[in-house]
């Protein structure tokens, strides 16, 4: 098993409101993240939904993030929100799904958008290097960080209230990540 992964299951778990989801399957996909009733109407926040279904083993990424998220009591249905950390397919595929089933506004960085839209993805929202502000029943304050190299576009969310910084691939367990995909 390896330490640091289960480190990070237990360690997100305690986060009040934050939810992650570790991509367990043999295929590429990422982890995604879910801010609960960060949105009015106890709409969630959804980051990074990855895959569809992955691309060589054809697993269903999209089911599987929804299956986990029922688990926890939630649902995709009531997603308000997807920020997308950068539009490679892995991190964004899914979202264009959720925002037409659910009407979810998908939100990512203008540098990003064009590569989205490669996939027919449809951007409601530009976020921009700052302070996003969600309002609920309380206002939640989180920082973006405009962090391009991985893709021109690529963003980190930080959530100061939780110290929880979601970086999307900012950061690789031992590697430095692909940069070709530009």
């Amino acid at each position: 098993m390896n330490y640091s992964l289960a480190f990070w299951e237990i360690e997100l778990k305690l986060i009040s409101d934050l939810y992650c989801y570790v991509w367990q399957g043999a295929d590429n996909n990422c982890n995604s993240y879910l801010l609960r009733s960060k949105l009015g109407g106890n709409k969630h926040v959804l980051i990074d939904p990855g895959h569809i279904v992955t691309p060589y083993y054809k697993e269903p990424g999209l089911n599987k993030l929804s299956e986990k998220i029922k688990e926890d009591g939630l649902a995709l249905e009531d997603i308000g929100l997807v920020i997308v950390t950068h539009a490679h397919f892995d991190h964004c595929e899914a979202a264009n799904v959720i925002r037409e089933r659910y009407g979810a506004l998908v939100a990512l960085h203008k540098a990003d958008a064009e590569a989205y839209r490669r996939y027919d993805g449809q951007v409601d929202v530009y976020l921009a290097e700052g302070e996003l502000t969600l309002v609920n029943q309380n206002e939640a304050r989180f920082q973006i960080y405009h962090s391009p190299g991985h893709s021109p576009g690529h963003i980190a969310v930080y959530w100061p209230e939780a110290r929880a910084l979601v970086v999307g691939d900012v950061i690789f367990y031992r590697s430095t990540g692909r940069v070709d995909f530009l």
